[in-house]
């Protein structure tokens, strides 16, 4: 994608590199952004550094919306030509070490850490977006009015306006909100360009964000939205698939992995339970051992990746299906020698898998977090 911008023609990365004037202003019990040039192009946040975040996303989307509706781009304020963006001053030898030692902490460079202590104090004096209210005595109960303004609009600019809010809510913690704002972003995105491929990603990215929180109806609800938007997105497919397996809802988890165990190997490895859970179930041999099949493929890949930091939940998955009877012990012993012989961490015997806590298959958070880490 490219714009012009002046004579010069851009790519959407050159036009979210050139120098907008970032502003940034503290808003109760934390900060308001926006790029002065750009109507509607707006964040907030809990910390300047995150709002300097917030706003580079939301700068890309507005060009992105802009390039693909040929709406026109200003051009950056004229009047930073006339300034090279470096000067010298001198400060006493004791702040520039406690500057020094607060980068460092923070881990950004003293350039940087000179640059937002300069540009929200500047904001802060001048206050010219808040002059209505006390900061320090109001907390952040609401969004700020500029940007729900700005979010009613059925236009480009609505589109930032909503991901700002939907930003400023994941970090009060109102995840179930911010989850649909991210979708409703996508969904308006969608209805103006009529890319329903980045829709579906925006509500898989929303999925994703309600399942991390354990918003389980809410996740699932997302997912399959994501997938009528585009039924070939693979990360929604695997996600919900995986999502209903843990479920005990077998045979639509088997029939949205089938689709993408290719390529996904986490999506294998539920496809392998999902297959061997309902064999058993209905006594059906076949789907048993094809499950079986699936499991020990995406075991071996694993361990063959994975770092020692992945034995824990390795050993997890291998321990359940040790536990299910002697019927497995052919594959336990065959995995267990592979790893032995392939995986980067020490040797595994079967007493490390009594040692293992199986834990709920249908409810461990942290067994999916940590196998989500280990899989390629």
């Amino acid at each position: 994608m490219a714009a012009h911008i002046g004579t010069r023609s851009l790519s959407l990365d050159e036009l979210c590199s050139l120098p907008w004037t970032r502003e940034i202003v503290p808003d109760g019990d934390g900060f308001f952004g926006r790029i002065q040039e750009l109507e509607g192009c707006i964040s907030e946040g809990s910390t300047a550094e995150e709002v300097l975040e917030n706003l580079q996303d939301a700068l890309r989307c507005w060009l992105e919306v802009a390039i693909e509706q040929g709406t026109p781009i200003p051009v950056p304020r004229s009047d930073l030509e006339d300034f090279s963006g470096r000067f010298s001053v001198r400060v006493p030898r004791t702040l520039h070490r406690a500057l020094a030692t607060r980068a460092e902490r923070e881990g950004v460079s003293l350039n940087q850490l000179i640059t937002l202590l300069l540009g929200t104090s500047t904001a802060k004096a001048d206050d010219g977006l808040s002059n209505t209210r006390s900061h320090e005595d109001m907390p952040v109960t609401d969004v700020h009015e500029e940007i729900a303004a700005d979010a009613v609009r059925e236009d480009s600019q609505g589109i930032g306006a909503l991901k700002g809010i939907a930003t400023w809510l994941r970090n009060r913690g109102d995840i179930n909100l911010a989850s649909v704002l991210y979708a409703l972003a996508g969904d308006r995105a969608a209805a103006l360009t009529g890319d329903q491929h980045a829709a579906a990603s925006d509500f898989g990215m929303a999925g994703a964000l309600a399942r991390r929180h354990r918003r389980m109806r809410l996740a699932e609800a997302l997912w399959r939205e994501s997938i009528s938007r585009d039924p070939t997105n693979i990360r929604s497919r695997s996600a919900l698939g995986q999502l209903l397996q843990r479920q005990g809802r077998f045979t639509e988890s088997i029939e949205l992995l089938e689709s993408v165990a290719d390529v996904d190997n986490y999506a294998q490895l539920s496809l392998g339970w999902s297959l061997l859970h309902q064999g058993l179930a209905t006594e059906n041999d076949e789907s048993t051992d094809k499950g079986l099949a699936h499991f020990v493929t995406a075991m071996r890949r694993w361990c063959a990746y994975a770092n020692r930091a992945q034995l824990s939940p390795w050993l997890r998955q291998l321990a359940r299906l040790n536990a299910m009877g002697p019927r497995f012990s052919n594959e336990v012993d065959h995995l267990l020698s592979f790893a032995n012989s392939n995986a980067n961490w020490g040797k595994v015997v079967r007493g490390n898998l009594d040692a293992v806590s199986l834990g709920d298959e249908a409810s461990e958070d942290a067994y999916e977090q940590e196998a989500l880490q280990g899989i390629t």
